[in-house]
């Protein structure tokens, strides 16, 4: 299992308490890849591998992102099935097991988020206590299982050399969609499910929408070939147009975190745009 962190002190123990009380009869491997931590996160995971979990620190400071991190963690250990989750989430307590016997089945698999921390209303309102009980499928393309709750057989992951590190932030749909175009399958594990940690602030609900446009275009281009359709201009305009005629709803407090990240996400989608200028 890999975890990847970048001063991740705050949330990693709480992570690792979760991974501690899976109810399973064997011991599993837990590898946190440390992205370049300048806090404690080095401590937290000497202190649980002393007493609670097989768990070890690899450095991936080399080079800066969560998908440097998880291909380095993965290189580490010859688990034949590798789970990621993140390290500021929290499994389930059956999801090493659930998520393991779905490799029995599938080469990749995924299972359930839910959106159940507490939040300010005004950040999260529609999204809070929902629980996903399927697989996004963006851009009508082809389905997608977050990073944050991953499980591969470890032959499907070095056939497509791991993770893609030129993302910021869509490297789990290109993972996904890679796969799946080499003819590997994805499976669903509903028993498998996260509790994913949403972001609090608008600064941070605005960059996650950003830069999950930026790599839309990137996604366009290197998919294009296995039949992913461009985006056309309507499609393009009818998002302006919303953003535009909701702007005197933001004043209601319940709107305005939807408003912010859908903002985002078209701001970072024009910019991912100009700056691949093949791409639509």
């Amino acid at each position: 299992m890999v975890i990847p962190a970048r001063n991740a002190g705050d949330t990693l123990a709480e992570q690792l308490d979760s991974l501690a009380e899976q109810a399973l009869s064997e011991r599993f491997d837990v590898i946190v890849a440390d992205n370049g931590s300048t806090d404690q996160t080095a401590d937290i995971v000497a202190d649980y591998a002393d007493v609670a979990l097989d768990v070890r620190r690899v450095d991936a400071s080399a080079r800066s992102g969560a998908s440097y991190a998880r291909n380095v963690g993965a290189a580490a250990t010859e688990a034949e099935k590798l789970l990621f989750c993140d390290a500021d989430d929290i499994v389930s307590p059956g999801w090493v097991g659930a998520l393991a016997a779905g490799l029995d089945d599938h080469d990749l698999a995924g299972g359930p988020l839910v959106f159940d921390r507490t939040l300010p209303d005004e950040i999260d309102a529609n999204i809070s206590g929902r629980r996903t009980d399927g697989f996004v499928v963006p851009e009508g393309f082809m389905p997608f299982a977050p990073s944050c709750n991953l499980g591969v057989r470890r032959t499907a992951f070095d056939t497509i050399g791991g993770f893609c590190e030129s993302y910021r932030r869509a490297e789990d749909v290109d993972f996904s969609w890679r796969a799946q175009v080499a003819g590997f399958d994805l499976g669903f594990v509903p028993e498998a499910a996260v509790s994913y940690r949403q972001r609090t602030t608008y600064r941070a609900v605005f960059w996650q929408g950003y830069h999950s446009g930026h790599d839309a275009p990137l996604l366009q281009r290197n998919f294009s070939r296995a039949g992913l359709r461009p985006r056309s201009r309507r499609d393009t305009l009818r998002q302006w147009g919303w953003l535009g005629t909701r702007v005197p709803t933001i004043v209601v407090a319940r709107r305005r975190g939807m408003w912010v990240r859908h903002a985002g996400y078209a701001l970072g989608r024009a910019a991912g745009r100009l700056s691949r200028r093949d791409v639509t």
